[in-house]
């Protein structure tokens, strides 16, 4: 290189040496990388983001509308079980509870806890419609809705087995089953929530204000536990045909699920309620504390005959079996009627009771043409007078027409008169005998009107007997009082007899003895005032007795007034001479054998032995009579039996032989 060019290349080396270390200098002062690189990193990354969001979403939703279209979603829970989701357009729509029966308004919670067992779950709320505004105004100001609304109701649980494992493992089918029945019971269903359980199972509740429907499942062992709860004036009992209709799918079709169900009273309706009348619900009675109530395991069956409602009272029966029997012509199922909730017959009881009210007074009569039977709408009272061949007329007054209706469709034994149909003027069904003369009218009224007064002009003849087989002295009822304690209507009943005409009553439960209070101050006192009216009004004896074997509860007590002392005498004849009465006067069924099934001779002098629980709620009266001396007592058992009259007749005898006189006269 010349010299030249050695100086020009070091002179330009000078020059850019300072340029490069002010572009360092720069650099290191402003710190940043250039902002063209920084755009196209972040640009990269974000589109990476969207791109796998994207994906990752397209399949979620493609996998989303797969499941929908087989009728279910899932979520993938933390314990990696797999829980699904129904649609709302997959399970039945719960009912509007506006659009359906009004009642408070109510809001919706739902929370769901992080179960195991449960690998599905489903809450479904009916969407509010119409005036929902008005609908609020109206359940807060409605009074009816506050008394439906009272800390009490009904509850119905019900097991069944041998239900299809198949439908107990079906949540869909589960479900429109419940909904099914809430609709067929007229209640109301405005959510629901269900789960499935691991390994199999389902279990759902409904609820609305205070009413619910649960159920469990356990396929496996093909059983289901149902659980039904309304507040208010809504039994449910009615209900029982649709639930074993709708979740009784059999395993087979040869053997029907076996259902076993239990019915409570719940709450404190007396205290809260501002009219109750606990007489009047038919489930506040016997019907729930002796029947319903009970331990489902007591009986082996326990199935609901008719429930329904007449213009005076609810008529409810039912097929019972305890667990101690089988199923049988030896042992068939006893069919229990209720009305009003109260026990008042049933078929093993039937003729105990039927027979026992009317037999004893009838064949005490020595001649009954024309008898009068007040209530009896069954028709048993009925068919018994009618075995009677001295009978012409008998005269049934029933205020309630209905019941005879319903005791000719689901009580048909009651109302059988085939055994002596054959008779002339006789049928099968009671109610077409030619004798018979059925009023449907007040009887209280109808004895007034014709014989409320000795001297009246009576457009009725009297009776030869007059039986009374209606309410209990101690129901809670108005009407029921004054059947026992009018005096005029008793005054009536003693002039609408014959000369030797006799009345019968049916008196309620006997005394239990030592743990039973004095009639007049314990809940018969209806019967005790009825006593003593009877002895008012002109009656010249009065025989209480009791039989056992009626079916209810308790032993049941009858009474027989006599209006001449003339007839009392029949009352003590004994088993021979009654065995002999009946063979003469009861109508003889085809074969010539007695149409009777418990009444008889030994029966009737059964009769004449009260238990001393009578003599000691006797005794137990405020201000006891003389005679509850004990010594006192004696004295005149010993004076009126007819061992003391055989004795003095039999002393008489002994006189008349030692005088010569024998043969003279008979004992």
């Amino acid at each position: 290189m010349s010299g030249g060019a050695r100086e020009a290349a070091v002179a330009n080396a000078e020059v850019a040496t300072p340029s490069k270390k002010k572009g360092k200098k720069n650099g290191e002062k402003n710190g940043k990388q250039n902002p063209k690189y920084i755009t196209f990193g972040f640009g990269l990354i974000a589109g990476g983001i969207v791109f796998v969001v994207s994906i990752f979403s397209l399949g979620c939703i493609f996998r989303i509308v797969m499941l929908y279209k087989a009728g279910l979603t899932t979520l993938n829970r933390r314990d990696g079980i797999t829980a699904h989701i129904y649609p709302a357009n997959h399970l039945p729509e719960p009912a509007d509870f506006i659009s359906v029966n009004s009642g408070p308004f109510a809001t919706y919670t739902s929370k769901t806890f992080d179960i195991k067992e449960s690998t599905s779950l489903t809450s479904q709320l009916s969407l509010i419609g119409g005036d929902v505004k008005g609908a609020i105004i109206k359940a807060i100001s409605d009074k009816d809705s506050a008394e439906a609304h009272l800390p009490a109701g009904y509850h119905l649980l019900l097991d069944m087995k041998g239900v299809d494992p198949a439908f107990l493992n079906s949540e869909k089918r589960l479900v429109a089953a419940m909904v099914d029945l809430v609709n067929e019971s007229k209640l109301t269903l405005p959510s629901y929530h269900c789960h499935s359980r691991v390994p199999m199972g389902v279990s759902c509740v409904g609820v609305h204000m205070k009413r619910h429907v649960a159920f469990h499942t356990s396929p496996k062992e093909g059983v289901i536990t149902i659980d039904l709860f309304t507040s208010g004036d809504s039994p449910l009992i009615t209900v029982l045909p649709s639930v074993r209709k709708l979740f009784g799918i059999p395993c087979s079709q040869t053997e029907e699920p076996t259902l076993l169900w239990l019915y409570k009273v719940r709450g404190f309706r007396k205290e809260f309620a501002t009219a109750n009348d606990s007489f009047r619900d038919p489930y506040d009675s016997d019907i729930v504390q002796f029947v319903l109530g009970l331990n489902p395991s007591s009986y082996q069956v326990k199935n609901l005959v008719v429930s329904s409602h007449t213009s005076f009272q609810a008529f409810d029966a039912y097929d019972l079996m305890h667990k101690s029997k089988s199923e049988s012509e030896l042992y068939p199922t006893d069919r229990v009627l209720f009305p009003d909730g109260v026990i008042q017959s049933s078929l093993y009881g039937d003729a105990p009771y039927h027979e026992s009210i009317v037999h004893p007074a009838m064949i005490t009569h020595p001649n009954p043409k024309r008898v009068a039977i007040i209530g009896g709408g069954k028709g048993a009272t009925l068919r018994e007078v009618l075995k009677h061949s001295t009978v012409k007329e008998a005269v049934m007054i029933e205020i309630d027409e209905s019941v005879v209706q319903l005791s000719k469709e689901h009580l048909p034994q009651w109302q059988d008169c085939s055994i002596i149909a054959h008779h002339k003027k006789a049928s099968e069904w009671c109610f077409n005998d030619t004798r018979v003369n059925a009023r449907f009218e007040d009887a209280m009224a109808y004895f007034l009107s014709n014989f409320g007064h000795e001297n009246n002009e009576q457009q009725e003849e009297p009776f030869d007997i007059i039986i009374m087989d209606a309410l209990d002295p101690n129901d809670d009822i108005e009407f029921a009082a004054k059947l026992y304690t009018n005096k005029d209507l008793i005054q009536s009943l003693y002039h609408g007899l014959t000369l030797v005409g006799i009345l019968v009553v049916q008196v309620g439960e006997s005394p239990f003895g030592h743990g039973s209070p004095a009639d007049e101050t314990g809940p018969f006192a209806n019967r005790a005032v009825m006593k003593e009216t009877l002895e008012e009004v002109g009656f010249k004896s009065i025989h209480p007795y009791e039989e056992a074997h009626c079916g209810f509860a308790a032993p049941w007590s009858m009474l027989v007034a006599f209006k001449n002392i003339r007839t009392n005498d029949n009352w003590y004849r004994n088993a021979p001479e009654v065995e002999l009465q009946l063979q003469k006067r009861i109508l003889p069924s085809k074969s010539g054998k007695s149409p009777l099934r418990y009444f008889d001779g030994p029966s009737m002098r059964s009769y004449l032995s009260l238990p001393i629980a009578f003599e000691t709620v006797y005794c137990r009266q405020v201000d006891p009579p003389k005679d509850c001396n004990r010594a006192v007592i004696l004295k005149q058992i010993v004076l009126e039996s007819p061992s003391r009259q055989y004795l003095m007749k039999l002393r008489r005898r002994t006189i008349l032989l030692q005088n010569g006189t024998a043969g003279m006269t008979t004992i």
